[in-house]
């Protein structure tokens, strides 16, 4: 496994009525994960659609595997419709 960061974007759609939870979760969940191996995080909405991504980067592959536990993103989960994840790693010599 690289010891490389590696980011996901993750394809989301909020469900209906609940655009608003989701923002007040966002800061909750960077705050909880803060100093774990997640390095960085930011949620962008796609211009002309319903659908947003979010923007993970973690500090290596084998952090990818590892689903958060945390009551906040548990309640993030039920929030949205995951459409897609996309993992994408350095390209290294």
């Amino acid at each position: 496994m690289s010891d490389q960061p590696v980011t996901v974007i993750v394809h989301l759609r909020p469900k209906p009525g609940a655009e608003k939870r989701i923002l007040e979760l966002r800061p909750l969940m960077d705050a909880e994960f803060a100093g774990t191996t997640t390095l960085s995080a930011q949620l962008f909405k796609v211009e002309d659609s319903d659908e947003w991504r979010d923007i993970v980067v973690v500090a290596n592959r084998e952090a990818v595997d590892k689903t958060p536990q945390s009551p906040y993103y548990q309640e993030w989960k039920s929030l949205v419709d995951y459409l897609k994840f996309e993992i994408i790693e350095p390209v290294t010599s």
